[in-house]
């Protein structure tokens, strides 16, 4: 197996990972939607909308409303999800 094929693998197992994480642990109250928007400030790369549409699969979005619902902090936990997962992997890529 080549080494990006083994990259592949490894970053679909880290998404995966993260979306089971997601749904296990989904914040009810405030605090803690407000300690994951101040991680996805912190972590999200500059260019973030289109790895959100590619953790989201069928259900893809308009990169304006994605940026929207980062922007705006607007209740859509799919969206909210999805950053935190693209902000939780590039905080893995920048710290290696």
């Amino acid at each position: 197996m080549s080494y990006e094929r083994q990259a592949q693998n490894y970053e679909k197992g880290l998404i995966n990972y993260f979306i089971y994480m997601g749904k296990l642990s989904t914040p009810n109250n405030q605090e803690m939607n407000d300690r994951k928007f101040d991680f996805i400030d912190q972590w999200l790369p500059a260019r973030y909308t289109s790895s959100v549409n590619m953790i989201l699969k069928e259900d893809k979005k308009d990169p304006a409303y994605i940026r929207q619902v980062k922007n705006t902090r607007t209740d859509d936990m799919k969206i909210i999800d999805a950053l935190y997962i693209v902000a939780q992997l590039n905080k893995l890529q920048v710290e290696d």
